[in-house]
């Protein structure tokens, strides 16, 4: 018979909404100091759930995790330091949960340099470039669309392919925006030859989620007979 481990209870009660059974669930863990614990109750008073709303006590948690070593404590202690301009200790924290198995890490430190500078020949963008290469990698949606974007605008053939290449996979995973611009790619031609049944394929992904020009420039192909009937 499968037992749930204490984390996996926990994870579940917050999952279904039952903060007071939760509270009292991790009461003796985290007198205990179990790094797990204290994430999910920083957790809990980050959102509000099922307490008021507190950002210093949940920094709290996610920095008595990050000191245990814990890599999801190392995560949001360190996010939540980039926030406050703590660059060097926050990138510092980000690196650690990043070689421990966390891409959006990545994407955290890549957001940091970029807001230093947008000049891509500056020291704080190229480092950027790389940690946002990293993130995409990882399969971070919102580094993958980035990506393609940062590569697509040199605007040489290679490069649009490239970008066609990341908007692809991330569409695939879910980002409408990305399925939004692999859509134009292939009714325009760039970065690939002209095929309207592929622009059909990925408008119809972001115009089911809601994007107006993609429900617009869907809506064209249908009425001119373009990629099909």
């Amino acid at each position: 018979m499968e037992t749930n481990t204490p984390h996996e209870i926990a994870f579940q009660l917050f999952m279904d909404e039952k903060f007071d059974e939760l509270k009292s669930f991790l009461t003796p863990f985290l007198k205990d100091s179990e790094a797990w614990a204290q994430v999910l109750m920083g957790y809990c008073y980050q959102g509000g759930n099922g307490v008021e709303a507190d950002r210093s006590i949940a920094r709290h948690y996610f920095e008595l995790a990050a000191n245990q070593h814990d890599p999801q404590g190392q995560l949001l202690f360190g996010h939540m330091l980039l926030v406050e301009g703590e660059l060097r200790q926050g990138r510092h924290l980000l690196e650690n949960a990043y070689e421990a198995g966390y891409p959006a890490a990545a994407n955290y430190i890549a957001q940091s340099y970029f807001s230093e500078s947008v000049d891509p020949s500056s020291e704080a963008y190229g480092e950027g470039i790389i940690w946002l290469q990293r993130a995409a990698e990882g399969g971070v949606l919102d580094a993958m669309h980035q990506l393609g974007w940062v590569i697509g605008e040199r605007g040489d053939d290679e490069s649009l392919a490239e970008a066609l290449n990341w908007y692809e996979k991330a569409a695939e995973l879910g980002s409408e925006n990305s399925a939004q611009n692999a859509g134009l790619a292939y009714a325009n031609g760039r970065g690939t030859d002209v095929d309207y049944e592929k622009a059909r394929h990925y408008y119809a992904i972001a115009a089911e989620a809601g994007l107006t020009n993609a429900l617009h420039n869907l809506g064209v192909l249908y009425c001119e007979g373009k990629g099909g009937d």
